[in-house]
């Protein structure tokens, strides 16, 4: 994993890697927790100083900070799911929430329908493999999905609709409640970031949300980790 490294790249980054650590190690996410101490392994043996790329920033989520890495283990998986559908249903969709001229009461709209329309089923279940990353269509098809087909579905129809694709973002964290992964849609209105969680019924603020642990997020070709900042007692 390439990092394309900020000024306070250190600091915030370890500050994360251990903090995380530190949660899924209490709340028994053990995979989650080695794969995230592989993730900073690597980085450790590739950080290189004066990269000299750009990276847009993210805008801050669930009370952290995003750093620019320029791959993720989800790349490949993410940009196959992340295409729009097409037919009457979808089209018919689109078309209800582009009259919506009120943003936040259009991702509503959308994910009102998402959540009603499609049943919450594991990946084993529907496609018979543990991880499985389903396109809109596949979901629609079938009318179930874990919690990243619901994002990835309720991304697609936003971009559809008009949302701007430069404000729509997946985030795979940790839930801390129910103490495994989980994935849900980050959507940029203004100057607030709300969340489209497939377990709740409306979009709310992603700084409410203090059972979630975000660990990276994704739109298009770009991904961040998310770090936390903490004091120095430097």
């Amino acid at each position: 994993m390439k990092i394309l490294k900020d000024p306070n790249f250190d600091d915030i980054f370890f500050s994360s890697i251990f903090e995380l650590l530190k949660w899924f190690r209490q709340f028994g996410i053990f995979p989650l927790a080695l794969s995230l101490f592989a993730i900073a392994l690597i980085v450790v043996l590739r950080l290189t100083a004066g990269t000299g790329t750009k990276s847009a920033s993210l805008p801050k989520m669930y009370n952290s900070v995003g750093i620019a890495v320029a791959h993720s283990p989800f790349d490949a998986k993410y940009l196959r799911a992340a295409v729009p559908a097409s037919g009457a249903q979808w089209s018919s969709i689109v078309r209800q929430a582009q009259r919506i001229e009120n943003p936040k009461q259009r991702i509503a709209f959308i994910h009102t329908f998402v959540i009603s329309y499609i049943q919450y089923a594991e990946d084993i279940d529907v496609y018979g493999t543990r991880d499985y990353w389903a396109t809109p269509a596949e979901t629609l098809a079938r009318r179930r999905g874990d919690c990243e087909d619901f994002a990835i579905l309720e991304l697609m129809l936003l971009k559809g609709s008009g949302i701007p694709a430069a404000d729509i973002y997946l985030t795979v964290g940790a839930d801390l409640v129910a103490r495994r992964d989980h994935a849900l849609l980050s959507v940029l209105i203004g100057n607030s970031m709300w969340a489209l969680d497939q377990r709740a019924s409306s979009p709310f603020l992603t700084t409410s949300m203090t059972d979630f642990r975000p660990i990276l997020t994704l739109r298009g070709t770009q991904a961040w980790l998310h770090g936390y900042k903490i004091k120095s007692n430097r």
